[in-house]
């Protein structure tokens, strides 16, 4: 019943956002600062992973809280980086906006209703979900409009 998150929408997107991390703390001269941006990337990339496994996207607030305190203080750490000149101006706010189109995509998900909750349940066939809910031809005609 697990999904491969990484097969999803979102977790394609964590997965460019966590290459183009790599591919900027790259270009950074400063050891230090570089090899604890490396490090950060990695904690970000364990929370989202241990949040996808236990499936708390799709219902839990607490790791979703963790994942964005992860991401900014990632995000913290390039704008060191751009304040001491070691990233082109160009490439970090690419990388920030990234960051922030992210977490506001993390926010909506922490706000989502349950009811997308059988979204994310691949397994769970719509015939046992009609079943237990009655639904108006209005509603039927809307939901064939979704699929």
């Amino acid at each position: 019943m697990e999904e491969d998150i990484f097969n999803t929408e979102f977790g394609k997107k964590f997965l460019a956002l966590t290459k183009a991390s790599f591919k900027v703390s790259d270009l950074i001269p400063d050891l230090v600062l570089r090899e604890k941006i490396k490090s950060q990337i990695i904690e970000v990339y364990k929370t989202f992973l241990i949040d996808s496994g236990n499936q708390s996207f799709s219902g839990g607030g607490g790791k979703y809280i963790e994942l964005l305190k992860e991401i900014d203080v990632l995000d913290n750490f390039f704008f060191l980086a751009g304040q001491m000149n070691f990233v082109k101006d160009n490439h970090l706010r690419i990388l920030r906006n990234g960051f922030l189109i992210f977490k506001s995509r993390i926010v909506l998900m922490l706000h989502e209703s349950p009811k997308t909750f059988v979204d994310l349940m691949p397994a769970v066939k719509k015939e046992a979900i009609k079943h237990e809910v009655k639904l108006s031809e209005r509603q039927e005609k809307i939901l064939e409009k979704f699929q």
